[in-house]
């Protein structure tokens, strides 16, 4: 399988800014231009590749957090997970939800 491709914080708020013409479009309210819908299909797909590369992982990710709930310090993820989980982030951002 290939490594995941994570969207930055500019290609997200990129692909943030065209929903809304998304929406318009479809409504028929405005006409989006070649450009637009080109770098759209090639978000889509990558986002579509995550988030079924997610759900494959998803078993590794409920265990590491299922460990991690009650460490405070960071817990390295077994040899056999998947090395496409960004393990470090995954740790603080469960700390922020728990």
């Amino acid at each position: 399988m290939s490594t995941i491709l994570i969207l930055d914080d500019q290609q997200f708020n990129k692909m943030a800014d065209c929903l809304p013409k998304i929406c318009e479009s479809m409504c028929g309210l405005i006409c989006l231009r070649l450009v637009d819908l080109q770098y759209l299909s090639r978000m889509f797909h990558v986002i579509q590749n995550q988030l079924n590369a997610y759900t494959l992982f998803l078993p590794d990710v409920v265990a590491y957090t299922t460990t991690a709930y009650t460490s405070v310090n960071f817990i390295e993820p077994p040899p056999n997970a998947s090395k496409h989980v960004l393990y470090p982030q995954l740790f603080d951002e469960s700390k922020t939800i728990l």
